[in-house]
């Protein structure tokens, strides 16, 4: 795997609707591809999710302007930028009307994006009141119409699918205890069906398979148990499973990939304050098949995908020795029967780094998305983190 080490940094402000990220090339000029992009205000910007684009390309949605940290975007606006297949930020769009918030979820849709945000106003005792909303825009990110309002829900990491029906999925944390988990849409936004995961405490993730059906993940509040369903696409569930071990303790994402399920997580060592990064597969049944171990130490698994050439790629992040130096985010390629093909750093050597996405391109790379900042992360974290995207070449 090759990697180049060019960047591209957009010292802007926030923008206001359509405005372009960057300055605009040369259109004589051919693109030349570039395996960094990292957008950056004077506040702190942030990386929520990312979706990939038919012509190579991809949006990224997080939130800009802040100025508390990447613990609490309730203080930022939602932002959403997109990225050509060469690199270079040809759109950004910052949803200041809406008030304070992130979008939390993007994905393509037949007649351009559908976009999940998320905002958050305080009451009059400065309580947050998260508010939920699905729109439909343009690829530049220009708003076209809400597609649905989802109410006060808190949507999980990588919560917006499109679905091979045309449809979407929308997956959250539980708000109350008889709360839907998921919610399927049809392509204009209207409900279909609703799922709950009844024995877990919290819903994680949620994949759909090539057939059609979608796998749920979930954890239960002892977190020494992890929950699996197989539903249909009407959403009928097929099966469910609950898998314990004394040594669980996340599971943070799903993947479905040849007919089969994998599952994200990590498991206590002896050490204390020590984790080992897991992977587990799972048969189409349930049934388990082989768990890779890949690292361990002070890290946190983040998100996984499965990729159209085969395999999986997931992203965690590690605290550096020096505890002043913060803590770093890489990206695993996996094989189908779970070989390592390959890893890479994301971010700076210092500092702290974030991936929230890991998308599959289309022309054999794959981009990582998520944040940086010069600072390590505590209680709130530094005021100067950035949005970043960095290309793999998945060889």
């Amino acid at each position: 795997m090759t990697r180049r080490r060019i960047s591209i940094l957009c010292l802007i402000p926030p923008l206001i609707v359509g405005a372009p990220g960057c300055e605009a090339a040369d259109p004589s000029a051919p693109p030349v591809p570039v395996d960094e992009v990292l957008y950056r205000t004077a506040g702190v910007d942030g990386a929520l999710a990312a979706a990939a684009l038919p012509d190579g390309g991809f949006v990224v949605g997080g939130f800009t302007d802040g100025g508390i940290g990447l613990g609490d975007w309730t203080n930022a606006f939602p932002l959403l930028l997109r990225v050509t297949a060469a690199g270079a930020i040809d759109a950004s769009t910052v949803y200041r009307d809406l008030g304070f918030g992130g979008v939390a979820g993007v994905t393509a849709s037949d007649q351009g994006l559908a976009v999940l945000v998320q905002t958050a106003d305080y009451d009059a005792t400065g309580v947050v009141a998260p508010d939920l909303a699905l729109y439909r825009t343009r690829l530049d990110g220009r708003r076209q119409e809400r597609l649905a309002a989802l109410g006060a829900r808190f949507p999980v990491r990588e919560p917006l699918h499109r679905t091979r029906d045309g449809g979407f999925l929308v997956t959250t944390l539980r708000a109350t205890v008889t709360g839907p988990d998921l919610v399927k849409l049809d392509a204009t936004g209207s409900p279909i069906w609703t799922y709950h995961l009844p024995d877990a405490q919290d819903v994680r993730a949620a994949a759909e398979g090539s057939d059609g059906d979608l796998f749920v993940l979930g954890v239960r509040d002892d977190s020494r148990h992890l929950e699996i369903a197989r539903l249909s696409p009407s959403g009928d569930e097929r099966w469910r499973r609950t898998y314990g071990t004394d040594e669980l303790r996340t599971a943070t994402a799903i993947a479905a990939s040849h007919g089969a399920v994998l599952v994200l997580g990590t498991r206590a060592r002896p050490e204390p304050g020590v984790v080992a990064l897991v992977v587990t597969r799972f048969s189409g049944a349930g049934e388990p098949e082989w768990e890779r171990v890949f690292d361990s130490g002070d890290l946190a698994a983040t998100v996984m995908t499965a990729l159209p050439s085969g395999g999986v790629a997931f992203a965690y992040t590690a605290r550096h020795g020096d505890p002043a130096a913060g803590s770093r985010a890489w990206v695993v390629r996996l094989s189908v029967d779970g070989t390592e093909r390959w890893r890479n750093s994301f971010g700076p050597d210092r500092g702290t780094s974030f991936v929230r996405s890991v998308l599959a391109l289309g022309d054999g790379r794959v981009a990582a998305v998520g944040s940086v900042g010069p600072e390590p992360i505590a209680g709130y974290g530094g005021d100067d983190f950035d949005v970043l995207a960095v290309f793999y070449e998945d060889t």
